[in-house]
């Protein structure tokens, strides 16, 4: 398991490819991405005791910028939250992080899960940007799971030109957000598959909204295809 490890500039908005974090041999590893000086220019000050761009870290235990960003388990809500998170191993740091994306309210730092080449190109996550819908409160006592989801670009966005609403059929009702780092390769995926998946995995009514609407989308892998390449050739293709 793989996650990236992005960062959003307060300047731009923009989200940015910082970093890779997984667990290899019986220990954890990190290293910076190449577009880490993007970043930097934008205001990214590197992670403490991860001070060097070009070196590769490893430790046994989970690095602390991380590690600050699970549950504890003596928490009382914890065993409500693994259910909201549909998590199958709360033993793995990593799937915990994959899920509830490690944000925290005193920074800008997010981990998504890689996809991994396979048949299919499968992603779980929950909905985004909630808040900012109108009724969604009403939307959300009106859908059931495994409800058919559909994608819409908003192509008004000012934010993000690649932004991508999520839609119910019928009645039509907005949901939220495609998270924004995904965008990229569902719009490239969606050029080559028509009869891809994507529908309502779990609602969790009792949670906090960034973890009410867990979907999943699911698609057959295109040749040549890449998760999280951002070249511009692959997204046109």
């Amino acid at each position: 398991m793989i996650l990236k490890v992005c960062w959003k500039s307060s300047k731009n908005k923009q989200w940015y490819f910082i970093g890779e974090l997984s667990y290899e041999k019986e220990q954890y590893k990190f290293v910076y991405d190449e577009n880490i000086y993007k970043a930097q220019e934008q205001g990214f000050e590197l992670f403490t005791n991860l001070n060097d761009v070009k070196l590769s870290y490893y430790s046994q235990e989970l690095f602390s910028i991380f590690a600050n960003r699970l549950l504890s388990k003596s928490r009382l809500e914890y065993k409500e939250y693994k259910e909201w998170l549909d998590l199958k191993d709360d033993k793995n740091p990593l799937e915990e992080l994959s899920k509830n994306n490690g944000f925290r309210a005193v920074d800008s730092i997010g981990l998504y899960l890689i996809p991994q080449k396979r048949e299919k190109y499968v992603i779980e996550f929950f909905l985004c940007g909630v808040d900012c819908i109108f009724e969604y409160k009403k939307c959300l006592k009106q859908i059931k799971q495994g409800d058919n989801l559909y994608l819409v670009k908003d192509i008004q966005n000012e934010y993000d030109k690649n932004a991508i609403l999520v839609r119910t059929k019928d009645p039509i009702a907005i949901l939220g957000y495609i998270p924004r780092i995904y965008n990229k390769d569902i719009i490239s995926i969606l050029k080559h598959d028509k009869n891809s998946k994507f529908f309502i995995k779990k609602i969790n009514v009792e949670a906090p909204t960034q973890f009410q609407i867990l979907c999943r989308f699911e698609a057959k892998w295109p040749k040549n295809f890449t998760a999280f390449y951002t070249k511009k050739e692959q997204n046109e293709s």
